[in-house]
């Protein structure tokens, strides 16, 4: 039980981190590739200290390539700096609110995936509460500006196209979780350090070939994206335990999304002076009543 509010409060400071980006005019994409490589190092020096061998280790390595696990760690590694570039692209010509709804609001396809594939409980308080949970996103992630702005059909298929994306990584996850035990195995990090690594070999590859596109390599973005790699591990380390503690993703995915996403707008008011109108406050309201409603389905 533990692990969901640590999940939450790591995962809603790596969301605040990349919050201040702006603020301190960091490369994004720069930081994000050289957090991939922190938090592939991260992972390897604790899978050497778990197993007390050497950091050069070759043995190691043809291990690695032997698991039966390794071509979906290295898709997901693909998918990772991927999806992201993706997630750029509908932030900078969506915009905020529209690209934060639709990847929040992806948690519905995991939840069903759980529900119909994996036996997760279902009753009509759970179903009460991940509709109240999706009506919160919305309400939280308005602005005055979002409500007035233009919408045509190719954001409309964007938007589409990066709800079903974030909701079939999830997909990924949990089916990674469940067919090769990672947590269970003490495999966890193995499979990350291999996905983070993948990520960060593709992201250094684009940056080279890109760099007028995507700037080039300062010290900045580079101290930036490093000190983002420890949260990131710790986030998915502790999502994954949260998961194999419910062992019931249509139930965690919905309270940690609107957890995170509640919190760093609350958060964002108080430290980024981030204003917040009558939708924002009502949506808060809400994900807190939907919170409650889940957890009684879950325990009553």
């Amino acid at each position: 039980m533990i692990y969901l509010p640590i999940s939450i409060l790591v995962t809603t400071t790596l969301s605040l981190i990349l919050k201040s980006f702006k603020y301190f005019k960091i490369n994004n994409f720069n930081a994000i590739v050289f957090n991939y490589i922190s938090a592939s190092i991260l992972s390897y020096l604790i899978i050497c200290l778990e197993r007390n061998f050497l950091f050069f280790n070759l043995d190691y390595i043809l291990y690695l390539l032997n698991q039966k696990w390794i071509l979906l760690s290295f898709i997901i590694g693909i998918y990772f700096i991927s999806l992201f570039n993706f997630i750029a692209y509908c932030l900078q010509s969506i915009g905020f609110s529209k690209t934060t709804v639709s990847t929040k609001m992806s948690l519905a396809i995991p939840s069903l995936f759980g529900i119909i594939f994996l036996n997760d409980s279902i009753n009509v308080l759970k179903i009460i509460g991940i509709f109240l949970s999706l009506l919160s996103i919305i309400l939280i992630s308005n602005s005055s500006s979002s409500l007035n702005s233009k919408f045509s059909k190719n954001n409309l298929f964007f938007l589409l196209l990066l709800f079903l994306f974030s909701g079939f990584l999830d997909i990924l996850l949990i089916y990674s979780l469940e067919k090769y035990k990672l947590v269970e195995k003490n495999i966890l990090f193995d499979f990350f350090f291999v996905v983070f690594s993948t990520s960060s070999i593709l992201g250094l590859s684009i940056i080279l070939f890109l760099k007028n596109f995507f700037g080039t390599i300062n010290l900045k973005s580079t101290l930036a994206g490093f000190s983002l790699g420890i949260p990131n591990v710790l986030s998915i380390y502790f999502f994954f335990k949260c998961l194999e503690f419910f062992s019931d993703s249509s139930f965690i995915f919905p309270v940690h999304n609107i957890s995170i996403l509640c919190l760093s707008v609350i958060l964002g008011y108080l430290f980024f002076n981030e204003k917040l109108n009558n939708f924002n406050i009502v949506g808060i309201t809400v994900s807190i009543i939907s919170l409650l409603i889940l957890f009684i389905s879950k325990f009553y």
